[in-house]
């Protein structure tokens, strides 16, 4: 075999065989979720976090900000994140089968704070992150999502406000590209 016929089927296999992946970390991937929520004007911190071989754990989230063209501001807190490195340059995202989510809104056209607080549950939700930094995506599948329990509370009139609200959602799936 030439030296030519050599170099033009390495060639080729490297064509074929596209571009190089590189792993993504856990860490990696808690820092773009994280500038996601950055993205709308949020100041987003975790409230602990700590790693153990391939598995990043995180304790919970918060988020707090200014609503735009309005004189509020919003804070957030919410249960953690458990980020699993797979192996193959992926990294698995898992949230809680079940986490209470807060927010708190103030500001001068309130009277008063105004606080809402919801469960959110999962069924079998998985989440994937592959891909480049640059290029990242998310591939999330689950049995069902719901949302209950929502309570709105700190209007000076509380007639204002009156709702009972649960949201099902089931065969949830999906695909998130960034970059």
């Amino acid at each position: 075999m030439s030296f030519n016929r050599i170099l033009s089927t390495s060639s080729l296999l490297a064509l074929l065989a596209g571009p190089a992946l590189a792993d993504l970390t856990a860490e990696e991937v808690l820092a773009d979720q994280l500038a996601q929520l950055a993205l709308y004007g949020f100041n987003v911190e975790t409230t602990g976090q700590s790693k153990s071989g391939n598995v990043l754990t995180v304790d919970g989230l918060t988020a707090s900000g200014a609503i735009p063209d309005e004189e509020m501001t919003i804070a957030m807190s919410m249960g953690g994140i458990t980020l699993t490195e797979q192996g193959d340059g992926s990294v698995k995202v898992t949230y809680p089968a079940s986490q209470d989510i807060k927010f708190e809104v103030s500001g001068s056209e309130l009277d008063e704070t105004v606080s809402v607080s919801m469960s959110l549950s999962q069924s079998d939700m998985e989440m994937v992150a592959s891909g480049t930094l640059e290029q990242l995506r998310y591939e999330f599948s689950g049995d069902s999502v719901s949302v209950d329990n929502l309570v709105i509370s700190g209007f000076e009139d509380s007639e204002q406000v009156e709702m009972n609200m649960d949201i099902d959602m089931t065969g949830v799936a999906g695909v998130l590209n960034i970059g």
